[in-house]
């Protein structure tokens, strides 16, 4: 589910035309998602929080973002990304036109609160922007997703059946604890 968030000391704006229409991009955002941004109003900085709230919690975080203006020749927008202080890509941003490009954190990440700030670099003319953001909280599950009973009852009745345990199972992605 999609909702609006309103990023503190920022300005939003959008446009009518629509993102990703011609590619098949592989997150599969919402156009009209993707259609809308925000800049920061100092046009230098755009800051925010996440309240994560669970410090122990991991996560992993996707930003999108979509070059919405058509830039002159004398305009360019590049950017570089901080969470908690620190840089968080090791490459600066350049957002392509009506095209959504895709950062994320190939690392959980962890906190109370994830700051960032996304930062115009000193060759960029116009201000950061943010057109979407993703949050996945990694779950734990504390036990086994199958209980082992029923893993059994149903190799039972494959044998019972005359298919052979061994021609039943042919996955690799399933054990056995006991």
């Amino acid at each position: 589910m999609w909702f609006p968030y309103n990023t503190p000391q920022s300005i939003p704006f959008n446009t009518s035309f629509a993102i990703d229409s011609m590619t098949q991009f592989q997150y599969k955002l919402p156009s009209i998602v993707m259609a809308t941004a925000v800049k920061p109003m100092n046009n230098v900085s755009l800051d925010f929080e996440v309240d994560i709230v669970d410090p122990t919690l991991q996560c992993y975080i996707y930003l999108h973002f979509s070059e919405l203006d058509t830039l002159q020749e004398n305009e360019y927008r590049q950017f570089n990304i901080n969470l908690n202080g620190n840089p968080w890509l090791e490459a600066s941003v350049v957002p392509n036109y009506l095209s959504s490009t895709t950062t994320y954190s190939t690392v959980p990440v962890r906190g109370p609160k994830l700051k960032f700030s996304i930062n115009k670099t000193e060759n960029s003319t116009l201000p950061p922007i943010l057109n979407a953001m993703e949050v996945y909280i990694v779950k734990d599950f504390l036990q086994a997703p199958t209980d082992q009973e029923d893993v059994i009852a149903i190799m039972d009745i494959k044998v019972s059946n005359g298919e052979s345990r061994l021609k039943w199972i042919d996955r690799k992605d399933i054990s056995f604890n006991g």
